[in-house]
């Protein structure tokens, strides 16, 4: 028969366990929390950007950086984060079958600035998830980083105007898992948002 004094450990340690297990979920609620907050933050600013496919040449010195200042911020989220930000946005698109192209231009931005894609891929491995006019192609190879442009540091910079869209609906979160499994999260020492 276990003494009183075992006894007493033994329920003292099960009452300990039990405060760790409540203190990590809480910590798992406020964490879950803080990430709703910053993807609804996040959402919120990209709806009221700068649309790419809005802007003119001038334009794109002038609101180019506004809408670079905002994606710049994915940078410090997880991928399930910007995935669900983008997830919002076509969901909040006023209609779902017609083009939207406001909407998708910040998202086709976003999803190049957050992916290591590179800009020259050999146009017979390069896979299309949206009808934009414009994408440069020279020596049978696309630059899939357009509308963007890396600069020495490695930083990105718009540089590319919207010459229009054309197809089906845009295929975003197909692109973003597409991208993610092919190039991988872009690592980025500094960005400039010229």
């Amino acid at each position: 028969m276990k003494s009183k004094k075992s006894l007493r450990g033994g329920a003292l340690a099960q009452v300990f366990t039990g405060l760790l297990c409540a203190a990590q979920f809480c910590l798992m609620v406020y964490a879950s929390n803080n990430d709703n907050n910053k993807v609804e933050e996040l959402f919120k600013e990209l709806e009221v950007a700068p649309a790419w496919n809005c802007m003119t040449w001038k334009d794109v010195s002038t609101d180019g950086p506004k809408l670079m200042k905002i994606i710049a911020k994915t940078a410090q989220m997880r991928e399930l984060e910007v995935r669900n930000i983008i997830q919002k946005l076509l969901d909040n698109s006023v209609d779902k079958t017609r083009v939207n192209s406001d909407a998708w231009s910040k998202i086709y931005v976003l999803n190049r600035f957050y992916f290591a894609v590179p800009s020259q891929e050999k146009a017979s491995n390069a896979k299309y998830f949206a009808g934009w006019f414009g994408v440069p192609l020279t020596n049978k190879c696309v630059n899939l980083l357009w509308p963007l442009q890396e600069g020495g540091g490695g930083e990105l910079y718009l540089t590319g105007v919207c010459a229009g869209y054309s197809g089906p609906r845009y295929e975003a979160l197909k692109e973003f898992d597409y991208f993610s499994a092919t190039y991988g999260v872009r690592k980025l020492a500094k960005q400039s948002h010229r």
